[in-house]
């Protein structure tokens, strides 16, 4: 009895490492084909809308392919042409905290010297290459956003074809089981789209609502790069907690640098935090139901596994993945207790 114990938990062991290698590995076609699957989700009922208006499916697909192939178009346009003044102006804002952390390790050492302690061995040199080191993230962060937005024809392509093939679904269905087992099975495929395409449209919209917000606010106090710190609060949006701790994080240092006093920087700072408080705590629970929540441990482990697996758009899809994994599990019988374990409460 031991023994299938252990070669259970080792073939468990082995099954796992093998996932998480073939996610590294195949993540150039995997990253594109979540994003994909997650995207026909959401639109397949645009066609299916335009199929009951006797539309051609062909006609309907080419409608979401012009859709979605203007929005991230103008999505990338956006982002590239507000990312690279950023990049541009990076080592100016550097060489700006580079001039405070000097003053400041100087006034600290002065003060030091005064009281007998000798700390002439702190090398500002290493506060300097951290800041370097943080320029260096940012602008590989946004390569990456920019690099896989020239991937979005494969991610077009993939789209399509799922909600082309998804038509036929229910019918493949009925002919492949009996009738019980097919209407159990088509009922649970349908609450399982109907559930994850409106949490990924309030995620979505809420993030939207985020961004826009964020922008209007650096833009009325005259913060450089509203756009492109709105872009980034929308996507920093989706990783719950930490995405609120950059969105609000970032801009706030950049005002720092740019303004000689802080009036600006803490109005910016109460202003960003009471959006993202009011959005997170509010009104978000308002338009998401609450058995969609997940446990706090689980966001961790999902933030840092996709992470670690697919880098910063692993992070961004790590909880609408997660959350639509947990749908699934609520819709099949067996894997039930599983979604409530993922939950944040039980669900009631």
């Amino acid at each position: 009895m031991n023994g299938n114990k252990f070669i259970v938990s080792a073939l468990g062991i082995i099954a796992i490492t093998v996932l998480v290698v073939v996610l590294y590995q195949m993540r150039e076609l995997l990253l594109p084909f979540s994003i994909a699957v997650l995207l026909s989700i959401m639109f397949h009922p645009l066609v299916l809308y335009l199929k009951g208006k006797n539309v051609p499916i062909v006609i309907s697909l080419i409608a979401v392919l012009v859709i979605m192939g203007l929005s991230i178009l103008l999505f990338g346009v956006i982002l590239y042409s507000s990312s690279g003044p950023l990049i541009a102006e990076l080592p100016n804002y550097q060489d700006k905290l580079n001039d405070i952390i000097n003053s400041v390790v100087g006034t600290l050492t002065a003060f030091s010297k005064s009281l007998g302690i000798n700390v002439e061995s702190i090398d500002p040199g290493t506060l300097f290459g951290a800041t370097t080191v943080t320029a260096e993230v940012l602008s590989s962060t946004l390569a990456s956003f920019i690099d896989f937005i020239g991937n979005a024809v494969l991610v077009l392509l993939l789209m399509l074809f799922m909600i082309a093939s998804t038509g036929d679904l229910n019918a493949k269905v009925i002919k492949a089981y009996k009738s019980d087992e097919s209407e159990k099975i088509n009922n649970a495929l349908q609450n399982i789209g109907i559930q994850v395409r409106r949490y990924l449209i309030v995620r979505v919209v809420l993030n939207g609502i985020t961004g826009l917000l964020t922008f209007l606010v650096l833009w009325i106090l005259g913060v450089d790069f509203p756009l492109f710190w709105g872009i980034m609060a929308f996507l920093f949006s989706f990783v719950p907690t930490l995405g609120s701790v950059f969105s609000v994080g970032l801009p706030f240092i950049l005002s720092l640098l740019q303004f000689d006093s802080l009036t600006i920087p803490l109005l910016l700072l109460i202003l960003l935090s009471l959006i993202f408080m009011i959005i997170g705590n509010v009104v978000q629970p308002k338009m998401m139901a609450s058995s969609l929540n997940l446990s706090v441990l689980l966001i961790l482990v999902a933030l840092v596994f996709w992470g670690l697996v697919w880098g910063p758009w692993g992070m961004v899809l790590a909880i609408p993945l997660t959350t639509t994994i947990k749908i699934i599990f609520a819709n099949i019988e067996v894997l039930k207790p599983i979604s409530v374990l993922m939950g944040a409460k039980a669900d009631k």
